[in-house]
C-alpha cells in the first residue's frame, strides 16, 4: 500500500508539500467520487409514480431523491411540481394543476 500511496501523492500538484491537511484533502478528492448534479437532477425529474405505488411512497421517494439535488430554497417547489406531473392519476394531476397557490403540503393532502 505504501508504494501505491506514494504514487498517488506524487500525482498531486503539491507533492513536495508535507502539510498533513492538504495531503488528506487531496486523498479525499482522489478517492471520494464527485456527485454529478446533472445526473441527480435528471433522475429526480424523470421520477413518476410507479404502478401499485402509493402516493405516500411516491412522495417519500421524491424526498429521498431531492436530498442530492441542491435545489436550495426551491426544493419544495420542485417536489410539488414533480408530484403534480408524476402522479399516476391524471384526474388528480389536473385538479392539482388548476389549484391556485398550490403548496407542497396542500398538494400532498389533495393527492
Amino acid at each position: 500500500m505504501a508504494m501505491e500511496a506514494e504514487t498517488i501523492i506524487a500525482s498531486f500538484w503539491f507533492a513536495h508539500c508535507r502539510d498533513y491537511q492538504q495531503v488528506v484533502a487531496k486523498f479525499k478528492e482522489h478517492f471520494i467520487p464527485r456527485r454529478n448534479i446533472i445526473h441527480k437532477h435528471a433522475v429526480f425529474h424523470q421520477r413518476a409514480q410507479k404502478t401499485g405505488e402509493s402516493v405516500k411512497g411516491f412522495v417519500r421517494g421524491l424526498y429521498k431523491l431531492v436530498e442530492h439535488c441542491e435545489f436550495g430554497a426551491q426544493r419544495d417547489e420542485h417536489i410539488r411540481n414533480r408530484l403534480v406531473i408524476g402522479i399516476a392519476d391524471r384526474g388528480v394531476s389536473q385538479r392539482l394543476q388548476m389549484e391556485n397557490d398550490l403548496t407542497l403540503e396542500k398538494a400532498v393532502m389533495m393527492a
